[in-house]
């Protein structure tokens, strides 16, 4: 008989201990995908955790709102390495751009000249003389550039101009913290 309320408690003990290593397991992924601004896992985490401790809670809350403190200090532009290297990549694009704009505007005005100042203008470099199709083709291969590069390079530049990243980030942080919130706690 002894051995059985014995045996009980021990069985309750490792319970009770399996429960509360499976409640702090649980609160340190949710940090962790606090941490990482994984809005999706701290999701389905708080839906696996039907109650929260008060405490627990708390803890939560306070690493929510120290990830949008940081998320807030690091929407400068010059802080938000993924915004900068956006506005960098644009610009670069855009220059590209301007410069095939320049040598579709020096080609058609060679295209628009006589076959012997072509032909004296290539001539006078030591290249071989092209014939108005081909030059036409270059033309309209520099136009096309000029529109992918300076369209390409305007979005990723307005992207980056905008900070669009850091402020993704932020708006993560705060629904973040609003799940915490909303979640019921003992």
């Amino acid at each position: 008989m002894l051995k059985k309320y014995v045996v009980g408690g021990f069985l309750c003990i490792a319970s009770i201990v399996g429960i509360m290593h499976a409640e702090a397991s649980i609160e340190s992924q949710l940090l962790v995908a606090i941490k990482n601004i994984d809005e999706k896992k701290v999701q389905l985490l708080l839906m696996d955790t039907v109650i929260l401790e008060k405490e627990s809670k708390e803890r939560l809350l306070d690493a929510a709102e120290e990830l949008i403190s940081q998320r807030e200090k690091a929407t400068s532009l010059f802080r938000s390495w993924r915004d900068l290297l956006a506005l960098g990549v644009g610009l670069e694009f855009v220059w590209r751009g301007i410069e095939s704009l320049k040598s579709a505007g020096g080609l058609a005005v060679i295209l628009s000249l006589s076959s012997e100042e072509r032909e004296k203008i290539f001539k006078d470099q030591g290249q071989p003389v092209p014939s108005k199709e081909t030059l036409g083709e270059w033309v309209g291969s520099n136009l096309y550039n000029m529109i992918v590069f300076g369209g390409v390079g305007i979005y990723f530049a307005k992207k980056g101009a905008n900070r669009t990243a850091a402020l993704n980030f932020l708006d993560k942080a705060k629904r973040i913290q609003g799940l915490i919130d909303k979640t019921p706690a003992s």
